[in-house]
């Protein structure tokens, strides 16, 4: 159900974190935590996301889509 999908959503916050870290930020603030995303976050990653936490805007669009501009795409030699 939603505990599920809020949950598979705060650990993909905690796992991108170090790679893509304002994904992380944004996604994080989504889920309703006020507190920034710290490294402290690995140890509460299996925690649920509380019940009746208020939740941001998780609908929106955290990438831009790519655009095809008909060019070929060449491998790295």
């Amino acid at each position: 159900g939603l505990a599920l999908e809020l949950l598979a959503a705060k650990v993909l916050a905690i796992m991108a974190a170090p790679v893509m870290p304002n994904f992380a930020a944004e996604l994080w603030q989504g889920l309703g935590y006020g507190e920034p995303l710290g490294t402290d976050a690995w140890g509460r990653a299996t925690e649920w996301v509380p019940s009746g936490q208020a939740l941001g805007a998780l609908d929106k669009n955290y990438f831009n889509p790519l655009v095809a501009t008909g060019e070929p795409v060449l491998a790295a030699s």
